[in-house]
C-alpha cells in the first residue's frame, strides 16, 4: 500500500507591488488548478505469478478562480472528484508478462468549469490536465524479455 497526500496551505500571488497578495489555494479555472488537497493511493497484491492492483485518485473541491480574494461570484467551482483504476499482470515463465487495466472505472465525466460548454465540444470547459476528459479506458499488453 502506498499513499501520497498533497496539501496546499496557500498559493499567494501579488499582481502589482502596490496591491495585496491574493491567495489562490482551492481555486481553479480551465487553465490553472490549485487544489488544497490531492491524494493518490494504491494497493497492490502479488501472489505467485499474478499481481493485481487498485488506485484511488482524489482531487479536493475548489471554487472558481473569480472568487479569489473573497470576491463574490455566481460562477460555480468543482466538487471533489474521485477516480478508481484497476490493473493486473500475469508472469508467464521468466520471459513473458501479460498486463492490463481499466482507468476511471466509473467513467466519471470531468466538471464543467466557468459556465456552460461550447456547442459541440462536451469537455471544452474543463481542465484536462487535472480531470479525466477521456473517461473509462482500457489497456492490454504483452512484455517479452530476450
Amino acid at each position: 500500500f502506498s499513499s501520497y497526500v498533497n496539501v496546499l496551505d496557500k498559493h499567494e500571488i501579488q499582481a502589482f507591488t502596490d496591491e495585496d497578495f491574493v491567495d489562490f489555494a482551492g481555486m481553479l479555472s480551465t487553465t490553472v488548478v490549485y487544489p488544497e488537497l490531492k491524494v493518490f493511493s494504491s494497493l497492490t497484491v502479488e501472489t505467485g505469478p499474478v499481481t493485481v492492483g487498485a488506485t484511488w485518485r482524489h482531487i479536493g473541491s475548489m471554487d472558481d478562480i473569480s472568487a479569489a480574494g473573497g470576491v463574490e461570484t455566481t460562477i460555480e467551482g468543482a466538487d471533489s472528484y474521485d477516480y478508481f483504476d484497476f490493473n493486473g499482470r500475469v508472469n508467464i515463465g521468466e520471459r513473458f508478462q501479460i498486463y492490463g487495466g481499466i482507468n476511471n472505472i466509473a467513467d466519471k465525466k470531468p466538471p464543467q468549469l466557468g459556465g456552460s460548454a461550447v456547442d459541440g465540444e462536451a469537455d471544452s470547459g474543463t481542465n484536462q490536465g487535472t480531470y479525466d476528459a477521456i473517461g473509462r479506458s482500457f489497456y492490454l499488453g504483452l512484455k517479452a524479455v530476450f
